[in-house]
């Protein structure tokens, strides 16, 4: 366990940590090479989609200021692997990419070390249709 979650664990309030458990519900997570990453994938947090499931801007900025966030509204992230074939995996829902794929997009927000690992250890509801929906997409864009 990293020491910056058990520090933010002791000043983690009760609707931070809601927010937080609302994006591990659309968060994928993937082997690297060395080990597993828990990723959430949203491609633009003003997207209509996202802001009917009630994820807000300043959502971001809280759970960032917690610790367990980074986040980039215009250039965005991509996660690497050092793997032969990547696969994603959404609660029991799996994606596979093509071979020589080592590098895909999950829009823009990534978790800190300490989010990585709270992610790991918390349950968070599956939304359903969301992989196969909207996740997918995100993940392929600009590979």
């Amino acid at each position: 366990v990293p020491k910056a979650l058990l520090h933010i664990m002791e000043h983690l309030d009760k609707d931070t940590a809601y927010i937080f458990i609302k994006f591990a519900s659309v968060s994928i997570n993937y082997y690297d090479g060395e080990k597993v990453i828990y990723s959430p994938v949203i491609g633009n947090i003003y997207d209509t989609y996202f802001e009917e499931k009630g994820f807000k801007y300043d959502d971001l900025v809280e759970l960032k200021a917690t610790g367990l966030i980074e986040y980039d509204l215009v250039g965005g992230y991509y996660q690497t692997s050092t793997e032969n074939s990547i696969t994603v995996n959404y609660f029991d829902e799996s994606y596979t990419f093509d071979v020589g794929i080592d590098r895909f997009n999950v829009g823009q927000i990534i978790y800190t070390k300490a989010g990585n690992a709270l992610c790991k250890a918390i349950i968070a509801e599956k939304i359903e249709g969301f992989f196969k929906e909207k996740c997918i997409s995100i993940l392929k864009e600009s590979i």
